[in-house]
């Protein structure tokens, strides 16, 4: 059976004036003008132009289903009744095959698509960027935050208790095993304070310690992450008693963190206890001159 043949109408827009194609069986049909959208008639019968029917060549070719009407400029040859040799064909055959129909609602697809996705973007980096600001609510076991401990140092005078101002205090967690020994020289109570970023103080905080001084009122802070630790305390009001030396055993366990431990101490009074810290724990101690400190 063979496939009817359709003979293109070639008209102009009414209104815009602009030159458009249909195909014969759209005549007398009303339709709206792809240049400027207003409706018009496909015009029937003498009062168009018909061009010649498709040749032998083209009998089996598909109707052009985007051919219904179709805009086109002088310098875009659709069909012509000559067949066109060498460069000029060549050239037609391209210009040809950069020419796509693509439907309306193909477009509007596409467009409901791109924004779907640009929308999806917009939440996924919205919820990214929460997530960064709030990291307890990534996955995982938490992380553990160093607590605040608080605490006080006093020495008993003839006047009664006292301020212990500029002691030190070190907490060194209990169960460390230093990589290496930091030097004791400089960080007992008779030396100036270290500076911010002092590299023994920067190795006791990497360690999971603490190095601090208590202020004029022999109070002072320290930042641990819980659980058991070593604590250092020296005097800087009240000293041992001249023939009192440091015990041996203290000498030895401090020494696993500080080489010259005694450097720490000097003539001041001292203790070396254990203690366990939770989140707002506390610790005080009382230089006490009756005891052989």
């Amino acid at each position: 059976m063979e496939r009817a043949s359709f003979m293109p109408i070639r008209f102009r827009c009414p209104h815009c004036q602009r030159k458009l194609k249909a195909r014969s069986d759209k005549a007398a049909q009303r339709m709206n003008c792809p240049n400027c959208g207003q409706p018009l008639t496909v015009p029937a019968g003498d009062a168009v132009e018909q061009l010649p029917a498709a040749g032998p060549a083209d009998q089996g070719a598909e109707p052009d289903p985007f051919a219904e009407l179709i805009v086109y400029d002088d310098e875009i040859i659709y069909e012509t009744e000559e067949r066109a040799s060498g460069p000029a064909a060549f050239s037609t055959t391209i210009a040809r095959r950069q020419l796509v129909g693509v439907s309306r609602q193909l477009i509007y697809a596409h467009a409901i698509l791109l924004a779907i996705l640009t929308l999806g973007g917009l939440v996924a980096g919205y919820l990214i960027g929460r997530t960064d600001r709030h990291p307890s609510a990534t996955f995982g076991p938490p992380v553990p935050q160093r607590v605040l401990i608080s605490g006080r140092l006093q020495w008993i005078g003839t006047t009664g208790a006292l301020a212990d101002r500029g002691a030190v205090v070190i907490a060194l967690p209990h169960d460390l095993e230093p990589p290496e020994k930091l030097p004791g020289e400089g960080l007992g109570p008779d030396k100036p304070v270290p500076l911010q970023g002092d590299a023994r103080v920067r190795a006791i905080e990497d360690w999971g310690g603490d190095y601090t001084r208590t202020n004029e009122a022999g109070e002072f802070e320290l930042f641990l992450l819980p659980g058991r630790y070593h604590v250092l305390s020296v005097s800087h009001q009240s000293e041992r008693s001249w023939n009192v030396e440091p015990d041996r055993e203290d000498l030895a366990a401090i020494g696993k963190f500080f080489t010259a431990p005694h450097e720490i101490m000097g003539p001041h009074r001292y203790d070396w206890t254990i203690a366990e810290f939770a989140e707002g724990g506390q610790f005080e101690h009382v230089f006490n001159l009756g005891r052989l400190e």
